[in-house]
């Protein structure tokens, strides 16, 4: 969506209020509330959706509803509100059947949104601490777009059940190989919005995979493409990923500009579902610098944030980087009281990274 997009849909908006059906209220203001979603203002997109979703239900369009839950849904997962996310994409998930809908919502949007509420329901869940449950949804939603064989949705899919889910979890091979997937697909297709941000996603597989000066250019540069066409969504979370890379290079400077930048994003616009890593990799840096105390408070605010939004996976990744610091300090049954409850929280069977390495700290702990 550019700048062009936006004043059509608003102009659309104005004219559908004056002349359209509810229907045709209804899918206007909702694919508005997708604009101002793409543009990082879940607050208007939350607003439009919501007006979108109470015309749905005035018109009485089972459809329409489904869609309006799906607008709403995607604005709730941009505030970090994971829980109402999900609930609303699953809504979506419950009514859409492909054989019945997709070519409906392709004569309607263009776009498949549900194959994306699936994409984005599996999103909800792996922040929600359910991480074996959001890999099926993946697999499940790949498979189908893949079979559904319409390349626009397809791209969406790769974008957020492929991409955007590794990037959190911090799987740079599968990263790369959805970012790439995409990168070739619209660029065979002509998509220019989805091949900046799998560009980005690109530079930070590199960095994920030890390739960090080189993702390091790649993502900036991306970045600064994304911005120039008016998409700031997921910005927060890149510019984490971009933190670190300079963490790992001792470049403590431009690690704290760019974690600057993820809070003045997330300040500006309420995008906050990467705000508890945000604040994990700016203790990460004070710790880097030696402000123990700093670290300490930043894990914790990082942890608070988490515990709000019920993101029990982003709450994970903190209490393990203030467990260490508290072990490192000789607070070692402070880290122990910390991390078992939300380790043993995760459902047997569960295996992330994450899980593996608070595991092992509290085996060290408990042999210790």
């Amino acid at each position: 969506f550019g700048l062009e997009a936006g004043a059509a849909f608003t102009r659309a908006r104005e004219l559908s209020l004056q002349i359209g059906t509810q229907a045709q209220v209804c899918h206007v203001i909702g694919e508005l509330s997708v604009f101002q979603y793409v543009a990082s203002d879940p607050r208007k997109a939350l607003d439009l959706a919501t007006q979108a979703l109470g015309q749905a239900e005035r018109a009485g369009e089972p459809l329409l509803v489904a869609l309006g839950n799906w607008y709403v849904g995607l604005a709730h997962f941009a505030r970090g509100d994971f829980a109402e996310a999900c609930a609303r994409h699953a809504q979506m998930v419950s009514f859409y059947r492909p054989e019945v809908h997709h070519q409906t919502i392709l004569d309607l949007r263009g776009s498949d949104a549900g194959t994306c509420a699936i994409s984005y329901e599996a999103c909800c869940l792996w922040c929600l601490g359910y991480p074996q449950r959001a890999m099926e949804r993946r697999d499940e939603v790949l498979a189908l777009a893949h079979e559904l064989d319409h390349a626009f949705s397809l791209a969406d899919v790769l974008c957020y059940a492929g991409c955007a889910i590794d990037v959190m979890d911090r799987d740079g091979q599968a990263l790369n190989k959805h970012a790439q997937a995409l990168i070739a697909l619209a660029s065979e297709k002509g998509f220019p919005g989805f091949l900046k941000i799998a560009s980005c996603y690109r530079g930070a597989a590199l960095i994920l995979m030890g390739e960090v000066v080189r993702g390091i250019d790649v993502l900036q540069t991306s970045i600064a493409a994304r911005r120039s066409y008016n998409e700031s969504i997921d910005l927060p979370g890149l510019y984490c990923v971009l933190a670190e890379a300079y963490l790992t290079m001792r470049k403590f400077e431009q690690a704290r500009l760019a974690i600057d930048k993820a809070s003045k994003q997330i300040q500006k616009s309420g995008e906050r579902n990467w705000e508890t890593e945000m604040n994990r990799v700016e203790a990460e840096l004070r710790l880097a610098q030696g402000d123990v105390a700093g670290a300490e408070r930043s894990y914790q605010k990082g942890i608070a944030t988490a515990r709000e939004q019920s993101a029990r996976t982003w709450e994970l990744r903190a209490s393990l980087g203030l467990a260490r610091l508290w072990c490192n300090a000789g607070r070692v049954d402070e880290a122990r009281a910390l991390l078992t409850p939300i380790y043993d929280w995760f459902a047997a069977g569960s295996d992330t990274a994450d899980l593996r390495e608070a595991g092992a700290l509290l085996a060290e702990i408990t042999s210790g």
